[in-house]
């Protein structure tokens, strides 16, 4: 409340879904430099697929997870398994996933960068950066194409 007590707690509780993204295999794997974003609502199922999709390129690709809210990889020391061979990039605070981002670029080597949530002009910036240096970017955003191409900050 606006005295600072807690008042109520919101629990979010990630799935796996085996087979998820079998929909979108051809996506996945035809052009290894092409990147895809998931748009959708809040619970549209966007990280859920994203999950899946990280676990079936880790299993021909490096692929890095850049998890700010720990959704994707699951808040343990390692990975959770449903994230394949994936490895995770843990962002401490939401405001450093632009940098951590460019990190995982210069340390890590990855042929796949994975974002759940890229929302603000410069976390698209920093995705630009790394997509042109050869990275290719699996990311999920909320919204609808519609506002994602009227709004001039985030269409990159």
């Amino acid at each position: 409340d606006l005295e600072g007590n807690i008042i109520g707690l919101t629990m979010r509780v990630g799935r796996h879904v085996y087979g998820n993204a079998a929909m979108i295999a051809d996506a996945l794997f035809a052009d290894a430099s092409k990147s895809i974003l998931f748009l959708g609502e809040p619970g549209s199922g966007k990280t859920t697929v994203v999950r899946e999709a990280t676990r079936l390129l880790s299993e021909r690709h490096n692929v890095c997870i850049v998890d700010t809210s720990n959704e994707i990889g699951g808040h343990g020391r390692s990975p959770h398994s449903c994230v394949g061979k994936a490895r995770r990039l843990m962002v401490p605070s939401l405001d450093q996933q632009e940098s951590v981002m460019i990190e995982c670029v210069q340390n890590h080597t990855p042929e796949v960068i994975v974002i759940d949530e890229i929302g603000r002009a410069n976390e698209v910036k920093s995705a630009r950066t790394c997509k042109n240096r050869g990275v290719r970017m699996i990311a999920s955003a909320h919204g609808d194409l519609r506002g994602l191409v009227k709004n001039p900050e985030l269409r990159g």
